[in-house]
């Protein structure tokens, strides 16, 4: 069964027995909960079950420290594959794709540059002397050291990182 069929249906039935229980706060927070529990995120399913139970007992004051205490125990006890299936879906976003799988040229729009903190490239293999000495869009100095290398022929702006290519 699809995740998102199953939380459409909770959703469903939750709003459905809301609506005919009038019991609107806190039991939204368990419908919430209980969504985000099937979807494989335990980790965020304890917040709004917690504050639901917190809510239904009006016991806000030591119940918020529990509810943070429950928190970094379940933080600390579940294996890292149980905590969340986002954290998986974030972690496959960021890496990206190995450009020696397909052989086949692909149609879709280039992936932007990854952010300015990654390791620069080897070596370069042609001369970087057709960089210029201030960025066309900012204006700002640039050198061959402080330049993001993209590749051999492209480069960014460390301060706008606006892309830079031999003319």
């Amino acid at each position: 069964m699809k995740k998102d069929n199953l939380q459409t249906g909770i959703w469903l039935i939750g709003i459905g027995i809301l609506a005919l229980t009038n019991f609107w706060w806190p039991g939204i927070m368990f419908v919430i909960g209980l969504s985000m529990l099937m979807s494989g995120s335990i980790q965020w399913a304890i917040w709004p079950i917690g504050i639901g139970v917190i809510a239904l007992f009006d016991f806000w004051w030591p119940g918020m420290l529990f509810l943070v205490g429950i928190t970094i125990i379940v933080n600390a006890i579940l294996p890292e594959s149980m905590k969340s299936s986002e954290d998986d879906d974030e972690t496959q976003d960021a890496t990206l794709p190995d450009p020696s799988a397909s052989s086949e040229p692909s149609d879709a729009s280039p992936t932007p540059p990854a952010p300015a903190s990654r390791t620069p490239p080897p070596a370069p293999t042609v001369p970087r002397a057709w960089l210029p000495t201030r960025c066309p869009a900012c204006g700002a100095p640039l050198t061959p050291t402080e330049a993001i290398w993209l590749d051999d022929t492209h480069a960014e702006c460390p301060y706008c990182h606006t892309q830079l290519t031999p003319k």
